[in-house]
C-alpha cells in the first residue's frame, strides 16, 4: 500500500543558504508481521507512507551478530529476540565470525528496505537531495527515524545506504527520535536558555576501577581549551542517599550546564527510563532524576552523552524532556567506549555539531579499528528532537575572548574609585593619611598602648607676631612652604620650650 502526499518531492521552499540541511522524518510503526513506513517533509506538509514485510531473515541475522558481538567482547550471552532456528556456531575465530556477521547483518536490513515498496522511500529522499545539490554543493539532508518499537530501533538505520553515489558520504545524515517524540506538539518542548560564552560540561564517572573511567577523564579534558570541563567527584563515606542528593544538587547548579556526560553501566528499565549505576551500591534512574534534569534543560542543558552499555531507554527518557542524547544501543566494552570518546572528542573540539562528529568517529571505528574493535561502530547513535539542530561547540570570537577579561558591573565601579585617588595627589595624600592616622590611633586604643596617667601636654602655636620677629633677626629667612621650618629658627624654638623644662619636644 502506498499513499503520498506529494509524487516526489521538488524543488518548492528550497533552503537558499550554504550549509542548511533539510530534514525528513521517518516514522516506523510494526503492525503484526507488516512494517508501516510514514515519510514526512516540507514541514510535514508532504508525506510518502509505505508498508513492508517483516523480514524472519533480518532477524536471524540481528541475532547471530548480536551473538557473535557479545561473545568477542565476552558480554553475557544475551537471549535471542525471536524464534529462528539454529544458529551458525562460527569458525572458532571470533573477531572473524564477527565482522562476517556483520556485513550479512547490514546486507540483510539494506536489502529489506531496498525491495517492493521500501525503494520509494529510498528515491524519494535522493530526488530531494539531488535537486538541493544543483542549487548549493554545501547542503544536505538529515533523516530522523523514530521507531515505535525496541526490536526496530536496535536495527542499524545509520548503515541504510540514502545518498547516491556522487554525492559525499555526510550529505545525509541519520538521527533517532525517541518513541513517540513525532506526536509531540513543537511547543511543548522546553527552550533552552542563552548558552554560556564558554560551554559548562559536567562528568559524571562511576566508581568501578574494572571500567577504567579515570581514562574517560583524561580524554574530556582534551576539550579544555574550547570548553569548561568539570567532574563531579563525591568522597567515599557518602551514604547512596547522599550521593543521590550531590548529584541532584549538581544538576541544578543555577549557572546550568551545556553538555552532561556520564561514564561506566547503564541497562534498560522501560519502567523508570533507563538506569545507571554509580557504584555497586548506588543505582539511579532518569526517573529519579527528572525534576533536576527538567530544571536543567530549561537552564542551559542541551545534550547528554552516556557512553555506557544499552541506553536505549534513557535515550527515551531524556529526548522526552528536550534533550539530545548520544547512546549506545547496545552494550559497549570499556576499551571500546575509550577508543570511540577519544575520536568524538577530537572532532567536537573543531567545532563540528555533535552529528557530524559522530558520523566521523563511527567511520574512523569501521576503519582504523575494525579489527581491535569490530562492530563498535554500529552501537551509538544520536537521538534528537524533529525541531532541533545537533548541538555544536562554537569556538570562541575575539569578543567572547575580549569580554571573559573585562571586569564586571561591581568590579568596575572599584576600579574606577580607585583610579580616581590614584589621578588625584591631593586627595590621594589626604585620604591615605588620614586614614593611616586613623588605624594608628584605633589600633593604640584597641591595644591600650596609652597609658592611663599621661603627664600633661602643651601645644605650641606658631603666630605671625613670632614669625614676623624672626624675619627681622634671621638673615633670608622664609616661610612660604610650612612642611619646611627654617632651621636657625626652628633650633630658636626648641631653646625656647627647653628653657620652661620640656622633656619632649
Amino acid at each position: 500500500m502506498v499513499s503520498s502526499g506529494s509524487s516526489r518531492p521538488g524543488t518548492e521552499d528550497m533552503p537558499q543558504a550554504a550549509g542548511i540541511r533539510d530534514q525528513f522524518e521517518l516514522r516506523v510503526m510494526q503492525q503484526g508481521e507488516t512494517c508501516l513506513l510514514l515519510l514526512l517533509w516540507d514541514q510535514r506538509r508532504q508525506h510518502l507512507s509505505v508498508s513492508l514485510p517483516m523480514s524472519p531473515q533480518l532477524t536471524q541475522r540481528y541475532e547471530l551478530w548480536r551473538k557473535r558481538y557479545g561473545r568477542f567482547y565476552e558480554f553475557q550471552a544475551a537471549a535471542p529476540i525471536g524464534n529462528s532456528g539454529r544458529l551458525n556456531p562460527g569458525s572458532g575465530d571470533p573477531a572473524h565470525d564477527l565482522m562476517v556477521a556483520e556485513q550479512a547483518l547490514v546486507q540483510a536490513f539494506r536489502r529489506w528496505l531496498g525491495e517492493g515498496e521500501g525503494r520509494l522511500i529510498q528515491q524519494a529522499i535522493r530526488d530531494r537531495l539531488m535537486a538541493l545539490l544543483q542549487q548549493d554543493a554545501a547542503v544536505g539532508i538529515s533523516v530522523l527515524i523514530t521507531c515505535q518499537s525496541k526490536a526496530l530501533s536496535r536495527l542499524p538505520w545509520e548503515q541504510w545506504d540514502l545518498a547516491p553515489a556522487t554525492a559525499s558520504a555526510d550529505a545525509v545524515q541519520i538521527f533517532r527520535g525517541g518513541s513517540g517524540l513525532g506526536t509531540l506538539p513543537l511547543g511543548d518542548r522546553p527552550k533552552p536558555k542563552r548558552p554560556h560564552r564558554k560551554p559548562r560540561i559536567l562528568a559524571i564517572l562511576a566508581d568501578d576501577p574494572s571500567l577504567g573511567l579515570p581514562v574517560d577523564g583524561q580524554i574530556l579534558r582534551t576539550l579544555s581549551p574550547v570548553a569548561d570541563v568539570q567532574r563531579l567527584t563525591w568522597p567515599a563515606h557518602l551514604s547512596p542517599e547522599q550521593v543521590k542528593v550531590k548529584i541532584s544538587e549538581t544538576l541544578r547548579d543555577d549557572r546550568g550546564w551545556d553538555v552532561l556526560y556520564f561514564g561506566g553501566h547503564s541497562d534498560e528499565t522501560a519502567t523508570s527510563g533507563g538506569q545507571f549505576a554509580l557504584s555497586p551500591t548506588v543505582q539511579l534512574s532518569t526517573h529519579d532524576l527528572q525534576d533536576c534534569l527538567e530544571a536543567a534543560s530549561r537552564c542551559c542543558l542541551q545534550l547528554a552523552i552516556f557512553n555506557s552499555c544499552s541506553g536505549l531507554d534513557i535515550a527515551d527518557g531524556l529526548t522526552a524532556l528536550g534533550i539530545q542524547v548520544l547512546a549506545m544501543r547496545e552494550p559497549i566494552a570499556s576499551s571500546a567506549a575509550h577508543s570511540f570518546l577519544q575520536r568524538l572528542c577530537q572532532h567536537l573540539s573543531q567545532s563540528q555539531d555533535v552529528g557530524s562528529a559522530l558520523t566521523a568517529a563511527r567511520r574512523s571505528l569501521a576503519i582504523d579499528d575494525k579489527f581491535a574493535h569490530p562492530s563498535a561502530h554500529l552501537v551509538p547513535s544520536l537521538f534528537i528532537n524533529p525541531d532541533q539542530v545537533p548541538y555544536r561547540i562554537f569556538p570562541a570570537s575575539w569578543r567572547q575572548t575580549l569580554t571573559r577579561w573585562l571586569p564586571t558591573r561591581q568590579e568596575g565601579w572599584v576600579m574606577a574609585l580607585i583610579a580616581l585617588i590614584a589621578l588625584s595627589q591631593p586627595l590621594r595624600i589626604n585620604v591615605l593619611l588620614d586614614t593611616r592616622l586613623a588605624l594608628q590611633a584605633i589600633y593604640r586604643h584597641a591595644t591600650r598602648q596609652i597609658p592611663a596617667n599621661r603627664p600633661p601636654v602643651a601645644l605650641i602655636t606658631v603666630d605671625q607676631t613670632s614669625l614676623n620677629l624672626a624675619s627681622e633677626n634671621i638673615p633670608d629667612f622664609q616661610f612660604a612652604r610650612p612642611h619646611e621650618i627654617d632651621r636657625e629658627y626652628l633650633s630658636g624654638l626648641v631653646s625656647k620650650v627647653t628653657s620652661f623644662g620640656a622633656k619632649t619636644v
